[in-house]
């Protein structure tokens, strides 16, 4: 089931104008926040961006290719601690 889901899984670049439930975005952090890491460290934080105007600033951090950012109703960005 879950080789299923893998095969299937898309990009999307095309986005509706609407918000995403607060319950949705707390299931794919948590989600994130459980993959295994080496040594079970995880070495990484995650931040769920809702506002459109941080967004819209976020996707003209890093060029090319992340303005399509700025049509999205949430972010997630992430950061990786090294190991120490």
């Amino acid at each position: 089931m879950l080789l299923d889901i893998l095969k299937a899984r898309r990009s999307i670049r095309k986005f509706q104008n609407k918000e995403i439930e607060q319950e949705k975005i707390d299931t794919i952090l948590k989600s994130a926040l459980l993959a295994p890491s080496s040594r079970s460290i995880r070495p990484w934080e995650f931040v769920a961006v809702t506002n459109k105007e941080i967004i819209s600033q976020l996707s003209q951090s890093r060029d090319p290719g992340s303005g399509f950012f700025s049509r999205c109703a949430s972010c997630s960005c992430g950061n990786c601690r090294p190991y120490t």
